[in-house]
């Protein structure tokens, strides 16, 4: 089976695609802008927070085996946009603040 050759992408150089193939994930400094951040961790923390009461996988949370109340550890969110009760939104990018 051969493999399909490599795509040029317009956003990423040749070692960003690599490392993501390799790595399976890619780092991206100053995506998006420091209040984004915070406001992005902030509900990670509240996801985490709500974890805790959790000990077994759900429709919202994808738990590790080594999950505990004091702590939490988990593999995945399952569709945030739906669990947090708050509307979707699109935020234009920003001036990486």
């Amino acid at each position: 089976m051969t493999r399909a050759a490599p795509v040029a992408s317009p956003c990423l150089t040749d070692e960003q695609v690599a490392a993501y193939r390799r790595d399976g994930y890619l780092g991206l400094p100053r995506v998006i802008g420091m209040e984004q951040l915070a406001a992005l961790r902030a509900v990670t923390e509240e996801f985490v927070d709500r974890s805790r009461g959790v000990a077994r996988s759900d429709e919202v949370f994808d738990l590790d085996p080594r999950h505990r109340p004091e702590a939490p550890v988990l593999r995945r969110i399952k569709n945030p946009a739906e669990s947090t009760g708050r509307p979707r939104t699109r935020h234009p990018p920003s001036g990486g603040s």
